[in-house]
């Protein structure tokens, strides 16, 4: 499930419900976990199924009557609002257990146990090595839907699988060399420990890090502890029962040494790993140093994933007992999410736990909880000798996925918790076998999961209308390949299909509103359509602008209301998107959207500031005027929207009236000392705009120069490379030493005429050009220093 992207696609949920079927039918579990922890099993398999009893039994929630009533969706009469979601969630979940309780139950040996470590530990090193070659080609397969690195979509599931595949091969290599006769095999361990390790740092994860740090110092301090035990019950015995001249003290002595080799050496690794990672870090180093801009903050911020775990903890308060039903989390939090205002989708609430909570309810999250400290105490307590090392990093390993699960969802990733499951099976002790009814109840089980699995994965592969995500799937491409076609009546009806199997999907509303606006269907349709797919995600900037550009299309004056809530949901990209409406607002039938939009930017300094710059020359001096009516001092507008609006009224408004008003508003010189510039410029007054751009134009770094002090060797130099940048500007230097201004303006100018040279070139020729009197040539290079500056913000 690791390599096929995690798991986390349709199909790829279906190859693993056939597989691990085939396994439970053909393999059940030889041991058994007790009544208890079998119950906690059985509870945990059982307890999904009450969200399909009818909601009627259950009192009115507050989501469904915004979903019913609000919106008008028709929802099943079960709990769960989206049954098929749920019914295939329960599957593959029913997998999921299966799988964790064969690999608890299973009756390993120690050289099983020490034969299967290897297997895995090599696999992980080797997809370890795929992920940073692929990095470094810059290629990986099509079903790697990773975003930064590694199989998984998400950086954290990757860091996650790493970090816990580098505390199991840390054991490894400690067994081999704990066995005097295989040095050779530890140090091939270590590598392979370094190569999961650079994989660790490369995937950006924080938590992968602090995963990979806390399990390596927990394992040597598990190593320790058990070391002194043994020594401790060693030298008890020696004073109770030993004679004076019994070795039983040495062999005490000896262990206590080998204890400490060990310590110092996996010490001295934990602290070269550490000043690695401080100086080859990179990017996933510098996600530590947490910013508090606007632009990274919201993302960063640990308190943005407490956040939406209040979120998700109020829509659990919203449901019923059993929870809201498995699949749902995504469809509905959106409809929560009331302190996690950042303009984005959340598809879970960063937390295995809460996830828990909110799907299965308080019932199914102590459940989990119990089964936890049951295993953990089946695998306590741990004994020096043999296979414990393995024991001791899979205890390990299962408690820091539980700990990582509070801060992420690694838990209801397949490829994560399935590899995290045979970790753990590692720790449990060899236990007694199970009763005959279980085995029948395994064998049952496993068949009928084996069925469904091989029927899901031949509906992915036919791509055929099948209940569930993969029929939803592949309805919406379907739909996007006829839509391409221009097959729009198909393509709504294909759409509508994956509606039947998932009524809560915000994007498939959205995609037939906009088949909608393609077909010209009846207006009330596409309207409840856009309205059912900005309520499901209220936080999303997705749905409204998306409904702009499609109103665009169609009629233009609905787009207004739809662009104010984008810039509303997402006022870092109001200027974007406003310029892209704008753009397309410019035919001769769109009169009324651009009245409707002006009316909106009216109300805001901000938004006007912002529409100015895209507007026709007419409306902008239409625009200008009102303002000034309101506001003749422009004292509403912040220090950002004033350099623009007046940057506006300098490039297409009244000129003589601009200069005019700078005059009897001196502060607005310095603020906006661009614009007054451009009106002098606009006037003719070159000189006086040159001026202006001298005396407030930031001076730009200067690069050093390269020390030679004959300008004879420098103009050689030069002529050999005329378009060489940094010649150019030593012979201009030196030129201009020796006061030979105009060779040196004219050595500067056969390089600023090049396309995107660096904008120190152009404020010197602009001075250059200045100290002669060349006034409009010199405005003409401070523009040319202008666009520089925006350019670089």
């Amino acid at each position: 499930m690791v390599f096929l992207g995690g798991g986390t696609t349709p199909w790829a949920q279906a190859l693993f419900l056939f597989l691990v079927g085939e396994m439970i039918l053909f393999l059940p579990p030889e041991g058994g976990l007790g009544r208890i922890l079998n119950g906690v099993f059985l509870g945990l398999a059982v307890l999904p199924v009450f969200t399909f009893l009818p909601a009627a039994w259950f009192e009115e929630l507050e989501w469904r009557v915004v979903l019913t009533q609000d919106l008008g969706i028709p929802l099943a009469f079960p709990l769960t609002p989206q049954p098929w979601l749920t019914l295939e969630a329960w599957l593959v979940y029913l997998g999921g257990l299966g799988w964790i309780y064969w690999m608890l139950a299973t009756r390993w040996n120690g050289g099983e146990r020490a034969a299967v470590a290897r297997w895995l530990s090599i696999g992980i090193v080797l997809i370890a090595a795929l992920s940073l070659s692929f990095r470094a080609t810059g290629w990986h397969p099509e079903f790697w839907e990773s975003e930064k690195f590694g199989p998984f979509p998400n950086r954290n599931q990757s860091g996650n699988f790493f970090a816990l595949g580098a505390l199991l091969i840390l054991a490894r290599a400690h067994l081999d060399f704990r066995r005097r006769t295989r040095p050779w095999a530890g140090l091939s361990w270590i590598a392979g420990w370094a190569v999961v390790a650079a994989a660790v740092f490369a995937s950006y994860s924080r938590a992968g890090v602090l995963l990979l740090f806390g399990g390596a110092a927990a394992y040597l301090g598990g190593v320790a502890w058990l070391g002194a035990r043994q020594s401790r019950h060693l030298e008890s015995e020696d004073d109770d029962e030993a004679p004076p001249e019994d070795d039983t003290a040495d062999e005490g002595a000896q262990r206590r040494e080998r204890t400490s080799r060990t310590l110092a050496l996996g010490a001295s690794l934990l602290l070269l790993l550490a000043c690695t990672f401080f100086v080859f870090g990179g990017e996933t180093l510098q996600r530590f140093r947490v910013e508090r801009d606007a632009g990274a903050a919201r993302a960063i911020d640990p308190a943005f994933r407490f956040a939406l775990q209040a979120d998700a903890l109020d829509l659990a308060a919203a449901s019923a007992w059993p929870g809201i039903g498995l699949g749902n989390m995504g469809d509905l939090l959106g409809l929560y999410r009331t302190r996690t205002m950042i303009p984005a989708r959340a598809i879970h609430p960063e937390s295995d736990w809460v996830w828990l909570r909110v799907e299965l309810g308080w019932l199914g999250l102590l459940l989990a909880l119990v089964g936890v400290l049951l295993v953990v105490q089946r695998i306590l307590p741990l004994r020096r000798g043999g296979v414990e090392p393995i024991r001791l990093a899979g205890l390990l390993a299962l408690g820091a996925f539980v700990l990582h699960g509070v801060f992420d969802v690694s838990g209801h990733r397949l490829g994560t918790l399935l590899t995290a499951a045979v970790v753990a099976g590692l720790a449990v002790p060899r236990l007694p076998r199970g009763g005959r009814p279980a085995l029948l109840g395994f064998r049952i089980g496993g068949a009928a999961l084996g069925v469904v699995g091989f029927i899901a994965l031949g509906a992915a592969w036919q791509r055929a209308d099948f209940p569930g995500s993969i029929g939803v799937s592949n309805d919406k491409s379907l739909a996007y390949e006829s839509a391409a076609r221009g097959e729009v009546s198909v393509a709504q009806r294909q759409v509508t299909e994956a509606l039947r199997w998932a009524p809560l999907d915000y994007h498939s509303y959205l995609v037939r509103a906009e088949l909608g606006v393609a077909a010209r269907m009846a207006l009330p349709e596409v309207e409840d359509d856009f309205a059912r797919a900005r309520t499901l995600e209220p936080r999303s900037v997705v749905p409204p602008y998306r409904e702009a550009i499609q109103w665009m299309k169609w009629r233009p004056e609905n787009a207004v209301n739809a662009l104010a809530e984008a810039c509303r949901r997402d006022p870092g990209g109001a200027d974007k998107m406003i310029a892209r409406v704008v753009e397309m607002g410019a035919g001769p039938d769109a009169a009324i959207f651009r009245e409707r939009l002006r009316a909106w930017v009216r109300g805001d300094a901000q938004r006007l500031s912002l529409f100015l710059t895209h507007a026709r020359p007419e409306e902008v001096r239409e625009e200008i005027q009102l303002l000034l009516e309101r506001d003749p001092g422009l004292k509403s507008c912040t220090a950002v929207q004033l350099p623009r609006i007046l940057q506006a009224w300098a490039v297409v408004g009244d000129a003589p009236s601009l200069l005019r008003a700078f005059g009897e508003n001196p502060e607005w010189q310095r603020a906006a000392w661009q614009s007054w510039a451009i009106a002098f410029s606009r006037t003719g007054d070159v000189e006086r705009a040159s001026e202006i751009a001298g005396r407030y134009a930031p001076a730009p770094a200067l690069p050093g120069t390269s020390g030679e002090d004959s300008i004879a060797a420098l103009e050689r130099d030069f002529q050999r490379h005329p378009e060489d940048v940094a010649k150019a500007y030593d012979l201009f230097q030196a030129l201009t030493k020796a006061g030979r201004a105009a060779e040196a303006l004219a050595t500067i100018t056969r390089v600023t005429a090049q396309p995107r040279v660096p904008g120190y070139l152009h404020y010197l020729e602009a001075g250059a050009r200045m100290k002669r009197g060349e006034y409009a040539a010199a405005w003409d290079a401070w523009q040319r220093y202008f666009q520089t500056l925006r350019a670089n913000g």
